[in-house]
C-alpha cells in the first residue's frame, strides 16, 4: 500500500445503509463515494450546545444515502474533526472543533488540486 487512511463503521455498503448501534450524537467525520466516482466528505461539528450537538452513525448514514452513495465509512471524529482550507497564502480552520481549536493529529486526508 502506497496510502492509506483508517475508518471504522460502514455507514453505507453496497448502496445499502448498515444498520448502526451506536447511537450516541458526536462530532463526525466521514467520506463516502457515489458509482459514478463522485466524492462527499461530511464533517460534522458537535458538542457545543449553542452550535451544534453532532450526529448518531445512523442520521449520518441517512445523508449519505439521501446523496447517492454506494459506499461511506466514518473517520476519527470527535475533536479530531477538523476542516482545514487554504485560502491563499493562509491556511483557516474552516469549521468550530469540539476541543476549541484544531488537535495536535499525525493524520489527514488532503485534497489537492493539481493544475496541469
Amino acid at each position: 500500500m502506497k496510502e492509506v487512511v483508517g475508518g471504522y463503521h460502514w455507514l453505507i455498503k453496497n448502496s445499502q445503509k448498515v444498520p448502526q448501534r451506536d447511537v450516541f450524537i458526536e462530532p463526525r467525520m466521514a467520506v463516502g463515494i457515489t458509482s459514478n466516482n463522485v466524492v462527499y466528505f461530511i464533517l460534522v461539528d458537535g458538542r457545543q450546545a449553542t452550535y451544534s450537538n453532532g450526529m448518531s452513525f445512523g442520521n449520518l448514514s441517512d445523508v449519505f444515502f439521501a446523496l447517492g452513495v454506494k459506499d461511506a465509512i466514518n473517520l476519527d471524529g470527535g475533536g479530531s474533526s477538523t476542516l482545514v482550507v487554504k485560502e491563499n497564502t493562509e491556511w483557516r480552520v474552516k469549521n468550530k472543533p469540539s476541543d476549541g481549536s484544531q488537535r495536535p493529529v499525525a493524520n489527514a486526508w488532503t485534497i489537492v488540486d493539481v493544475k496541469k
